[in-house]
């Protein structure tokens, strides 16, 4: 279970582990473990769920199932193999 004081203050998104659903900005259902997995103070979603979304958000998130790859000092995205 999440205790508030083993969180960073500046999470506040956290949910007790027995409840692990969490909604998305449209109101839609997110399950964890399904959609998302926690990776400390952040929600990852998964490839899964991002299809289902239907679109890229061009935020390099680390499951993107549309290629997108955010630029890197020094290399820019169309370098980088996909």
């Amino acid at each position: 279970m999440f205790s508030s004081s083993s969180l960073p203050q500046s999470y506040s998104g956290a949910v007790p582990a027995e409840d692990n659903r969490e909604q998305n900005s449209a109101g839609d259902e997110l399950i964890e473990g399904r959609d998302f997995y926690r990776e400390g103070p952040y929600m990852v979603f998964t490839a899964d769920y991002l299809l289902r979304r239907g679109y890229c958000c061009r935020s390099g998130c680390r499951h993107c199932p549309y290629g997108f790859r955010q630029e890197s000092e020094g290399q820019s995205a169309a370098d980088e193999p996909v």
